[in-house]
């Protein structure tokens, strides 16, 4: 398989043990409303989850030392990926994924969070969204397993749907229980794991005392302010257009989290066509519609970071309908023969800077 400019070949896209998903962020801090900010940035960042965090903080108050505030973040991380990294054999979600009894097993608080609030959104989005599509994407090459891709209407795209489906997956009220009702069925959190890692964060910085800072995780960020007259943060929405790195679009975040999700970053090329890392879990295939990338703006990043992936998989014109009929704040570009289309809901518009 030859890749073009742009392009990454199908087993280029993931290589490193441990992470959800390798994938460079979408979305961009370009700075701070300074003239409310009272004070210059400081932060820290570092690997994880195949990709960068980085947590940027405005002077001007008392706050824990910066060491200190890093130490307990780099643990946070290490603890969410021992609970939900399909990379690595022995986390939590890994050994799940290998049993085949179909009996409530016993899981971590934050793991039932994240599998509970997987499946809203998987009823919520008409199973647009699945954290079960695990065997999709490994087939497709995107996954910790070696494939060979299957072309479109391959036989085990069917068997791999056989095996699928986030109603047979289960949660206990309580959250510390799950089960399977198909002993084959596996799960996957990339679509969600980043964001509840930096809901996690943000939780970690506001009990420290911090006030106003943004936490970004691959592009899935979450921004907080302590007062209303304090800065908002400019975030650049990228161009969707593979091997650029340019500002689409800005918004201003004070309060909220952003996440997107798009089709030019992870896929393969093969027989003259393009493969995204976007499964469609109701048809076992690649999203293949015009729809080049989504932002969503909501209250905690794992809610933006799912719901981008699940507008995403409806595509343009359906994904926007839900978008605006539940209100969620979206942000959809298009690829049309005449160019990029920008659509924005009615509840993203406050937020694009003028």
């Amino acid at each position: 398989m030859i890749s073009s400019p742009g392009t990454l070949s199908r087993r280029a896209v993931l290589g490193q043990a441990g992470r959800f998903a390798c994938a460079a962020p979408f979305l961009t801090l370009l700075g701070c409303n300074e003239a409310s900010s009272g004070g210059g940035r400081i932060g820290f960042s570092g690997a994880t989850m195949g990709t960068r965090y980085r947590v940027t903080l405005t002077g001007g108050r008392p706050m824990p030392a910066l060491d200190d505030l890093h130490a307990g973040v780099v643990e946070i991380l290490g603890t969410i990926n021992r609970q939900m990294s399909t990379f690595r054999p022995d986390s939590e979600l890994s050994m799940f994924n290998r049993t085949t009894a179909t009996s409530w097993r016993e899981v971590s608080p934050d793991l039932g969070h994240v599998l509970a609030k997987s499946l809203d959104i998987s009823r919520l989005s008409g199973s647009a969204f699945d954290p079960t599509v695990a065997p999709l994407v490994d087939l497709w090459g995107f996954g910790p397993k070696v494939s060979t891709a299957p072309s479109r209407g391959d036989k085990r795209i069917g068997a791999a749907l056989g095996v699928t489906g986030h109603e047979h997956l289960r949660v206990k009220e309580t959250g510390t229980a799950v089960r399977k009702s198909r002993p084959g069925l596996t799960v996957d959190l990339s679509g969600i794991g980043k964001g509840f890692a930096v809901d996690r964060i943000t939780d970690y910085l506001a009990r420290a005392g911090v006030q106003h800072f943004l936490v970004d995780i691959g592009g899935d960020m979450r921004a907080r302010r302590a007062a209303p007259t304090q800065a908002t943060w400019r975030i650049g929405i990228e161009r969707p257009v593979a091997g650029q790195r340019t500002a689409h679009r800005v918004i201003n975040i004070g309060d909220g989290a952003v996440a997107t999700s798009g089709d030019y970053r992870n896929f393969f090329e093969a027989a003259g066509l393009r493969y995204s890392h976007i499964i469609d879990p109701r048809t076992g295939a690649p999203v293949s519609h015009g729809l080049a990338s989504v932002t969503v703006i909501a209250a905690t990043t794992e809610e933006a970071d799912a719901w981008s992936t699940a507008l995403m998989v409806l595509g343009p014109d359906a994904g926007s309908a839900l978008a605006e009929r539940t209100g969620i704040p979206a942000f959809f570009i298009s690829r049309t023969e005449g160019g990029l289309i920008d659509r924005p809901t009615r509840e993203f518009k406050r937020f694009l800077a003028v």
